[in-house]
Protein backbone atom coordinates (compact mmCIF):
# COMPACT_ATOMS: atom_id res chain seq x y z
CA UNK A 1 0.00 0.00 0.00
CA UNK A 2 1.26 3.70 -0.56
CA UNK A 3 0.47 6.45 0.48
CA UNK A 4 -2.42 7.56 -1.82
CA UNK A 5 -3.72 4.28 -1.41
CA UNK A 6 -3.57 4.71 2.95
CA UNK A 7 -5.12 7.72 2.74
CA UNK A 8 -8.01 6.28 0.59
CA UNK A 9 -8.58 4.05 2.99
CA UNK A 10 -9.02 7.14 5.63
CA UNK A 11 -11.10 8.94 3.45
CA UNK A 12 -13.69 5.94 3.04
CA UNK A 13 -13.48 5.67 6.73
CA UNK A 14 -14.16 9.21 7.49
CA UNK A 15 -15.29 11.15 4.58
CA UNK A 16 -14.85 14.57 4.40
CA UNK A 17 -12.97 15.49 7.24
CA UNK A 18 -9.48 14.34 5.83
CA UNK A 19 -8.16 15.47 2.65
CA UNK A 20 -6.49 19.46 3.44
CA UNK A 21 -3.71 20.29 5.36
CA UNK A 22 -6.11 20.73 8.49
CA UNK A 23 -9.61 20.27 9.59
CA UNK A 24 -11.52 23.37 9.51
CA UNK A 25 -14.21 23.98 11.97
CA UNK A 26 -16.39 27.54 12.99
CA UNK A 27 -16.95 28.66 16.29
CA UNK A 28 -19.10 31.69 16.36
CA UNK A 29 -17.94 34.17 13.64
CA UNK A 30 -14.33 32.72 13.32
CA UNK A 31 -13.18 29.99 11.75
CA UNK A 32 -10.46 27.49 13.55
CA UNK A 33 -8.03 24.98 12.06
CA UNK A 34 -6.24 21.56 13.68
CA UNK A 35 -3.12 19.80 12.22
CA UNK A 36 -0.48 17.44 12.91
CA UNK A 37 2.61 16.38 11.77
CA UNK A 38 5.02 13.43 13.21
CA UNK A 39 8.74 13.54 12.37
CA UNK A 40 10.84 10.19 13.01
CA UNK A 41 14.25 9.62 13.73
CA UNK A 42 15.40 7.25 10.66
CA UNK A 43 13.00 9.55 7.91
CA UNK A 44 13.42 12.82 9.33
CA UNK A 45 15.77 13.53 11.81
CA UNK A 46 19.27 13.47 9.65
CA UNK A 47 22.74 13.52 11.24
CA UNK A 48 24.43 16.03 11.66
CA UNK A 49 21.49 17.75 12.90
CA UNK A 50 20.86 18.99 16.74
CA UNK A 51 17.53 17.92 19.19
CA UNK A 52 16.84 21.53 19.35
CA UNK A 53 16.99 21.65 14.94
CA UNK A 54 14.19 18.15 15.80
CA UNK A 55 12.02 20.47 17.75
CA UNK A 56 12.16 23.23 15.57
CA UNK A 57 11.40 21.22 12.78
CA UNK A 58 8.67 19.39 14.16
CA UNK A 59 6.56 22.87 15.61
CA UNK A 60 7.59 24.11 11.95
CA UNK A 61 5.43 21.52 10.08
CA UNK A 62 2.45 22.04 11.76
CA UNK A 63 2.96 26.04 12.10
CA UNK A 64 3.51 25.35 8.21
CA UNK A 65 0.33 23.76 7.89
CA UNK A 66 -1.89 26.42 9.88
CA UNK A 67 -0.58 29.19 7.87
CA UNK A 68 -1.17 27.80 4.47
CA UNK A 69 -4.57 27.10 5.39
CA UNK A 70 -5.05 30.63 5.82
CA UNK A 71 -4.91 31.01 9.45
CA UNK A 72 -2.85 32.59 12.40
CA UNK A 73 -1.03 29.95 13.98
CA UNK A 74 -2.34 30.06 17.78
CA UNK A 75 -1.49 27.30 20.25
CA UNK A 76 0.69 23.81 19.54
CA UNK A 77 1.32 21.11 21.57
CA UNK A 78 4.17 18.67 21.22
CA UNK A 79 4.49 14.76 22.04
CA UNK A 80 7.82 13.66 22.54
CA UNK A 81 9.00 10.03 22.40
CA UNK A 82 13.06 8.63 22.89
CA UNK A 83 14.58 5.75 24.19
CA UNK A 84 14.72 4.91 27.18
CA UNK A 85 18.50 5.56 28.31
CA UNK A 86 18.20 9.06 26.03
CA UNK A 87 16.09 10.90 28.27
CA UNK A 88 18.26 13.74 28.28
CA UNK A 89 17.20 14.43 24.93
CA UNK A 90 13.66 15.94 25.76
CA UNK A 91 15.25 18.73 27.23
CA UNK A 92 16.52 20.43 23.77
CA UNK A 93 14.22 19.14 22.03
CA UNK A 94 11.58 20.96 24.28
CA UNK A 95 13.87 24.17 24.12
CA UNK A 96 13.56 24.21 20.12
CA UNK A 97 10.21 23.79 19.91
CA UNK A 98 10.01 26.82 22.28
CA UNK A 99 12.14 28.92 20.11
CA UNK A 100 9.72 28.40 16.48
CA UNK A 101 6.59 28.90 18.62
CA UNK A 102 8.41 31.94 19.88
CA UNK A 103 9.92 33.01 16.47
CA UNK A 104 6.24 32.05 14.85
CA UNK A 105 3.90 34.39 17.83
CA UNK A 106 2.23 31.37 18.73
CA UNK A 107 2.66 29.46 22.50
CA UNK A 108 4.22 26.08 23.26
CA UNK A 109 1.69 24.59 25.51
CA UNK A 110 2.33 21.43 26.27
CA UNK A 111 2.12 18.05 24.69
CA UNK A 112 2.85 13.88 26.21
CA UNK A 113 6.07 12.16 27.27
CA UNK A 114 6.66 8.78 25.94
CA UNK A 115 9.47 5.98 25.60
CA UNK A 116 9.77 4.80 21.83
CA UNK A 117 12.77 3.03 19.88
CA UNK A 118 13.18 5.91 17.77
CA UNK A 119 12.91 9.99 18.89
CA UNK A 120 9.65 9.80 17.52
CA UNK A 121 7.88 13.63 17.91
CA UNK A 122 4.57 14.59 16.74
CA UNK A 123 3.38 17.88 17.11
CA UNK A 124 -0.53 19.28 17.55
CA UNK A 125 -1.45 22.62 16.34
CA UNK A 126 -4.71 25.01 16.54
CA UNK A 127 -4.58 28.31 14.24
CA UNK A 128 -7.60 30.75 13.95
CA UNK A 129 -8.57 32.63 10.98
CA UNK A 130 -11.56 33.90 8.81
CA UNK A 131 -11.76 31.37 6.29
CA UNK A 132 -10.19 28.50 5.09
CA UNK A 133 -9.71 28.06 1.03
CA UNK A 134 -8.43 24.64 1.14
CA UNK A 135 -7.60 22.13 -1.69
CA UNK A 136 -10.74 21.52 -3.58
CA UNK A 137 -12.02 24.43 -4.61
CA UNK A 138 -8.99 25.95 -7.78
CA UNK A 139 -10.77 27.43 -10.73
CA UNK A 140 -9.68 26.68 -14.52
CA UNK A 141 -8.04 30.41 -15.39
CA UNK A 142 -6.83 31.26 -11.99
CA UNK A 143 -3.06 31.47 -11.49
CA UNK A 144 -0.90 29.10 -9.61
CA UNK A 145 1.26 30.27 -7.69
CA UNK A 146 3.81 29.68 -4.72
CA UNK A 147 5.56 31.43 -1.95
CA UNK A 148 9.22 32.01 -1.45
CA UNK A 149 11.66 29.40 -2.61
CA UNK A 150 11.25 26.01 -4.15
CA UNK A 151 14.14 23.30 -3.27
CA UNK A 152 16.00 25.47 -1.08
CA UNK A 153 15.63 22.95 1.58
CA UNK A 154 16.34 19.65 -0.26
CA UNK A 155 19.99 21.57 -1.10
CA UNK A 156 20.97 22.21 2.53
CA UNK A 157 20.35 18.41 3.29
CA UNK A 158 21.88 17.68 0.39
CA UNK A 159 24.88 19.69 1.53
CA UNK A 160 24.81 19.13 5.14
CA UNK A 161 25.16 15.14 4.18
CA UNK A 162 27.96 15.91 1.40
CA UNK A 163 30.30 18.00 4.34
CA UNK A 164 29.32 21.18 1.79
CA UNK A 165 30.93 24.14 3.97
CA UNK A 166 30.22 27.27 2.10
CA UNK A 167 26.42 26.68 2.14
CA UNK A 168 25.86 27.80 5.43
CA UNK A 169 22.25 29.54 4.03
CA UNK A 170 20.30 26.60 2.99
CA UNK A 171 21.32 23.84 5.70
CA UNK A 172 19.98 26.82 7.94
CA UNK A 173 16.38 26.60 5.94
CA UNK A 174 16.91 22.76 5.99
CA UNK A 175 17.37 22.48 9.83
CA UNK A 176 15.54 25.70 11.12
CA UNK A 177 12.70 26.21 8.41
CA UNK A 178 10.96 30.32 8.82
CA UNK A 179 7.50 29.98 7.48
CA UNK A 180 6.04 33.15 6.46
CA UNK A 181 2.82 33.48 9.01
CA UNK A 182 2.24 36.96 7.54
CA UNK A 183 1.05 35.39 4.60
CA UNK A 184 -2.11 33.56 6.25
CA UNK A 185 -4.51 36.47 6.42
CA UNK A 186 -4.31 37.42 2.60
CA UNK A 187 -4.16 33.70 1.93
CA UNK A 188 -7.44 33.16 3.76
CA UNK A 189 -8.78 36.25 2.14
CA UNK A 190 -8.07 35.86 -1.42
CA UNK A 191 -6.83 32.25 -2.42
CA UNK A 192 -9.49 30.40 -3.98
CA UNK A 193 -7.35 27.00 -3.09
CA UNK A 194 -4.39 26.64 -0.93
CA UNK A 195 -1.95 24.15 0.88
CA UNK A 196 0.93 23.66 2.37
CA UNK A 197 4.20 22.43 0.20
CA UNK A 198 6.31 20.24 2.35
CA UNK A 199 6.37 16.69 -0.24
CA UNK A 200 8.04 18.67 -3.10
CA UNK A 201 6.18 21.38 -5.88
CA UNK A 202 5.24 18.60 -8.15
CA UNK A 203 3.91 16.65 -5.52
CA UNK A 204 1.78 19.31 -4.25
CA UNK A 205 0.89 20.24 -7.22
CA UNK A 206 -0.56 17.23 -7.98
CA UNK A 207 -2.02 16.97 -4.58
CA UNK A 208 -4.19 20.14 -5.13
CA UNK A 209 -5.27 19.26 -8.71
CA UNK A 210 -6.79 15.64 -7.72
CA UNK A 211 -8.68 17.44 -4.86
CA UNK A 212 -9.73 19.94 -7.48
CA UNK A 213 -10.65 17.94 -10.45
CA UNK A 214 -8.54 20.25 -12.75
CA UNK A 215 -5.77 20.37 -14.73
CA UNK A 216 -2.75 22.60 -14.27
CA UNK A 217 0.54 24.13 -16.51
CA UNK A 218 3.76 24.71 -14.24
CA UNK A 219 6.04 26.58 -16.27
CA UNK A 220 9.71 25.91 -14.73
CA UNK A 221 11.33 28.86 -15.60
CA UNK A 222 9.00 30.69 -13.60
CA UNK A 223 9.44 28.31 -10.94
CA UNK A 224 11.69 30.44 -7.90
CA UNK A 225 14.66 28.88 -6.45
CA UNK A 226 17.90 29.84 -4.69
CA UNK A 227 20.33 31.82 -6.28
CA UNK A 228 22.77 29.48 -6.35
CA UNK A 229 20.65 26.38 -6.79
CA UNK A 230 22.22 25.25 -10.13
CA UNK A 231 25.77 25.82 -8.89
CA UNK A 232 25.21 23.69 -5.75
CA UNK A 233 23.34 21.05 -8.41
CA UNK A 234 26.61 21.23 -10.81
CA UNK A 235 28.55 19.93 -7.33
CA UNK A 236 26.08 17.76 -6.01
CA UNK A 237 25.80 16.02 -9.18
CA UNK A 238 21.70 16.01 -8.84
CA UNK A 239 19.36 17.44 -11.50
CA UNK A 240 18.51 20.92 -11.01
CA UNK A 241 15.01 19.96 -11.80
CA UNK A 242 14.18 17.38 -9.98
CA UNK A 243 15.53 19.38 -6.75
CA UNK A 244 13.24 22.49 -7.87
CA UNK A 245 10.41 20.60 -8.64
CA UNK A 246 10.32 17.24 -6.55
CA UNK A 247 13.19 18.81 -3.51
CA UNK A 248 10.68 18.57 -0.23
CA UNK A 249 10.37 20.52 3.30
CA UNK A 250 9.87 23.60 1.97
CA UNK A 251 7.08 24.59 4.31
CA UNK A 252 5.44 27.52 1.95
CA UNK A 253 2.11 27.72 0.65
CA UNK A 254 0.81 26.97 -2.63
CA UNK A 255 -2.33 28.76 -3.65
CA UNK A 256 -4.63 29.59 -6.90
CA UNK A 257 -5.75 33.39 -7.20
CA UNK A 258 -8.13 35.11 -9.87
CA UNK A 259 -6.46 37.22 -11.90
CA UNK A 260 -7.84 40.35 -10.84
CA UNK A 261 -6.32 39.65 -7.04
CA UNK A 262 -2.84 39.20 -8.48
CA UNK A 263 -1.50 43.22 -7.45
CA UNK A 264 -3.20 42.63 -4.15
CA UNK A 265 -2.11 39.55 -3.67
CA UNK A 266 1.75 41.15 -4.30
CA UNK A 267 1.65 43.71 -1.98
CA UNK A 268 0.10 41.63 0.93
CA UNK A 269 2.77 38.83 0.00
CA UNK A 270 6.26 40.10 -1.16
CA UNK A 271 7.43 36.46 -2.03
CA UNK A 272 4.77 35.34 -3.97
CA UNK A 273 5.10 34.47 -7.81
CA UNK A 274 3.33 33.19 -10.04
CA UNK A 275 4.27 29.58 -11.52
CA UNK A 276 1.52 28.41 -13.84
CA UNK A 277 -2.07 28.08 -14.49
CA UNK A 278 -5.31 25.96 -13.86
CA UNK A 279 -7.09 24.67 -16.67
CA UNK A 280 -9.48 22.17 -17.33
CA UNK A 281 -9.04 18.93 -16.23
CA UNK A 282 -9.03 17.02 -19.47
CA UNK A 283 -5.55 19.01 -20.17
CA UNK A 284 -4.58 17.22 -17.39
CA UNK A 285 -0.77 18.47 -14.93
CA UNK A 286 1.74 19.49 -17.73
CA UNK A 287 5.22 20.58 -16.89
CA UNK A 288 6.36 23.46 -19.27
CA UNK A 289 9.83 23.80 -20.50
CA UNK A 290 10.73 26.33 -22.89
CA UNK A 291 9.02 25.03 -26.19
CA UNK A 292 8.24 21.52 -24.52
CA UNK A 293 5.43 20.33 -23.00
CA UNK A 294 5.80 17.05 -20.55
CA UNK A 295 3.40 15.32 -18.07
CA UNK A 296 4.10 17.00 -14.81
CA UNK A 297 6.96 14.37 -13.23
CA UNK A 298 5.51 12.15 -10.34
CA UNK A 299 8.27 13.27 -7.90
CA UNK A 300 8.62 13.90 -3.75
CA UNK A 301 8.11 12.98 -1.07
CA UNK A 302 5.66 9.99 -0.11
CA UNK A 303 5.44 8.16 3.23
CA UNK A 304 4.65 4.84 1.87
CA UNK A 305 6.12 3.71 -1.35
CA UNK A 306 8.89 5.50 -3.88
CA UNK A 307 10.20 9.16 -3.00
CA UNK A 308 12.09 10.82 -5.71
Amino acid sequence: MDEDEAIATLTRLLGDAIGDDCFAFTVGDRTWALSTDMLFQDTDLPPRSSPEDWGWKAMAATISDLVSAGTVPRFLLLAIGVPEDSSDLVGPIAVGAKACCEAHDCRYVGGDLSVTDRVTLASFGLGEGDRVPGRSSAVPGHLLCVTGEMGTARLGLLCLQAGIDDAEDVVKAFLRPRIQAGSAGPVGELASASMDISDGLARSVRQLAERSDVGVDVVLSDVPCYSRAKELCERLSVSFEDIVIGGGEEFETLLTLSPDQLEEARTSIPTLTVIGRVTERAKGLTLVCGERRERLPSVGWRTYGVST
